[in-house]
């Protein structure tokens, strides 16, 4: 299971997503808004984005395991992907939607937390071209027999 390159990828994709649980997504030079206390803005500020992140989260490390099933691994896979993609508008969506009127938008910078999804996104992509590649190789020895 775990010598199977796309299961690498998959962990990796795991890793990255797992990462952001305790990674700053966001800091501010302003601290008025409750999120901003510390100046900074992580997963643990919002119910919603923690339960988001760890969807996504499970998503992509409950498909390691789903190596004997392909095409439902490729769609675990697409999933898993667009939950990646959607979590770092999901995180200042909330973090907009929540915030008053006085926090200029100018103050939020983001931090290396909101980029540790590009990776995931491209580890995820790259075990999806890999489990394709695996179901063109049964396919073709299904051929052969």
């Amino acid at each position: 299971m775990i010598q199977r390159i796309q299961s690498v990828y998959l962990l990796l994709a795991a890793i990255c997503i797992g990462i952001v649980f305790g990674a700053p997504l966001a800091e501010s030079s302003k601290t008025e808004h409750v999120f901003m206390a510390d100046a900074t803005y992580t997963s643990s500020d919002h119910v919603g984005l923690v339960v988001a992140i760890a969807i996504s989260f499970l998503v992509v490390f409950i498909n390691i395991f789903l190596f004997r099933n392909r095409p439902l691994q490729i769609k675990m896979g697409y999933t898993g992907a667009l939950l990646t993609l959607a979590l770092p508008m999901i995180a200042f969506f909330l973090y907009y939607s929540e915030a008053s009127t006085e926090i200029q938008y100018d103050t939020l910078t983001v931090d290396w937390g909101t980029y540790l999804f590009i990776p995931a996104f491209i580890f995820i992509i790259l075990a999806i071209q890999n489990i394709r590649k695996d179901q063109k190789i049964v396919r073709s020895m299904d051929r052969l027999r």
